[in-house]
């Protein structure tokens, strides 16, 4: 892999152990923030409710 890529390879040791030593707190972090909160959508069906009442 290290000829294929052009890297050293004693890169591709080092990348691979930070990996397994973060992997899990990297991912832990991103699953929590791509869910939308609830309080932003009824705030949103509200402003869609105004903004219809206005437009008829």
């Amino acid at each position: 892999m290290a000829s294929q890529h052009g890297v050293h390879p004693t890169l591709i040791h080092a990348w691979k152990k930070q990996l397994l030593a973060g992997a899990e707190g990297a991912f832990a972090s991103t699953a929590n923030s791509t869910a939308p909160p609830e309080d932003k959508t009824v705030e949103l069906y509200e402003q869609i409710g105004r903004l219809k009442v206005e437009l008829d």
